[in-house]
């Protein structure tokens, strides 16, 4: 791309170009999916939980990117805020075992 301003104003859309279908926009979503792992509790766990699993770390991103598109599409679809405990039910931690000389004091 030659001249011109940053970003060009042609709107989100998918081009296709000889056998590759690309999506202008798709590089926010890249640049959102790190941020996101980090500060939802939700979504970090939904990577976590994919990287135990044995995927790369770009896979687990690329899941978590494809993940906030679709809620991105529910919230609009549906009128509603975000909630991340529709994308992934994080893990329950075991309760800690009192012992019963404690209970009786």
């Amino acid at each position: 791309m030659c001249g011109g301003t940053w970003p060009p104003n042609r709107g989100d859309r998918v081009t296709r170009t000889d056998n590759a279908i690309s999506l202008d926009g798709a590089d926010d979503l890249i640049d959102d999916a790190p941020p996101a792992v980090q500060h939802d509790p939700y979504l970090g766990a939904f990577y976590q939980h994919l990287l135990a699993k044995g995927k790369f770390e770009m896979q687990a991103l690329v899941a978590v990117m494809r993940k906030l598109l679709h809620a991105i599409h529910g919230m609009f679809k549906n009128h509603q805020p975000y909630d991340g405990s529709k994308l992934f039910q994080l893990p329950s931690v075991p309760a800690q075992e009192v012992p019963s000389a404690a209970l009786i004091a």
